[in-house]
């Protein structure tokens, strides 16, 4: 069986000479930590696309291009794998990965499982303050900034929308998109 793996040049070379290692796996993903693979050729590209810019805007340049790993596959009868099956979206499903995707510490330690106008106030709140911590904005730019970001915007049509970034993922996305970075690389 043939999967994919949609990452970034420098990750591809390091599963390339090194092989998987689980501790790059980011935690609160919609199946947990792990090393995700796609039968889809195509969905690994959008993967891969969104893996690159990513890497250039935690390193503050361009340069990194997507690239996609390919995995053959052969399970072993020996493996002892645990397994969910799902055939499609259902409620069983979807609170599956709601439970994966929470994140204890993303408002104030607490697990949110809606998120309310107050959380997405103080969700945005940190991301101000991380603009104006680590990328020396004022009060106003950042605030500027943060409304009128692309988070701003994902978020008054789904209120629990912040993806798998952490709070400083998307003080770096909005910077970038405040000084016109991100705008050049799509």
């Amino acid at each position: 069986m043939k999967l994919y793996h949609g990452t970034n040049y420098s990750s591809a070379i390091n599963i390339v000479n090194h092989g998987i290692d689980l501790k790059y796996s980011r935690p609160y993903l919609d199946f947990g930590p792990g090393f995700y693979t796609t039968p889809s050729y195509n969905h690994a590209a959008l993967t891969a696309v969104r893996a690159a810019r990513k890497a250039d805007l935690r390193r503050h340049k361009k340069g990194e291009e997507p690239y996609i790993v390919e995995i053959s596959y052969h399970p072993r009868t020996e493996e002892q794998l645990s397994v969910n099956s799902y055939t499609g979206y259902s409620p069983k499903w979807g609170q599956f990965v709601l439970n994966n995707r929470l994140t204890p510490d993303i408002i104030n330690g607490k697990r949110v499982k809606r998120m309310t106008i107050a959380d997405i106030a103080e969700f945005k709140g940190f991301v101000k303050d991380t603009l104006i911590k680590k990328y020396d904005m004022n009060e106003m730019e950042a605030a500027c900034a943060v409304r009128d970001s692309c988070l701003s915007e994902a978020l008054e049509t789904d209120n629990d929308f912040v993806e798998h970034d952490t709070i400083e993922d998307w003080a770096a996305f909005i910077y970038e998109e405040v000084n016109g970075s991100l705008l050049q690389m799509m």
